[in-house]
């Protein structure tokens, strides 16, 4: 249970609005693991309740970005699989207009 999420709740329900660094603090709380299953839920319905800003989801990002993982592998069966998924792409957009 993170204490420092529990009053960023408590201002989003009150229908405050936080401060950039404030809204990444509470999304970096959230992505490390460090709230409970009732604080995400909580955060999140409260955030959705008073509505999202620009600055609220550009916080979000931007700690979504900071904890991304990079992988990339390029091996010849991703490569098999992706052109058979781009040859089915051609096709389904081929299709479209006559459906």
């Amino acid at each position: 249970m993170s204490k420092t999420l529990k009053p960023l709740i408590t201002r989003l329900c009150n229908g405050e609005q936080l401060s950039f660094e404030e809204m990444q603090t509470a999304f970096s709380i959230l992505m490390n693991g460090d709230a409970t299953i009732a604080q995400i839920a909580s955060f999140m319905i409260a955030l959705k309740m008073r509505g999202e800003t620009a600055s609220d989801i550009a916080a979000g990002a931007s700690k979504m970005r900071a904890n991304a993982s990079r992988t990339i592998s390029w091996s010849s069966a991703n490569t098999t699989r992706i052109g058979e998924f781009n040859t089915d792409i051609k096709y389904l957009l081929n299709l479209a207009p006559q459906i």
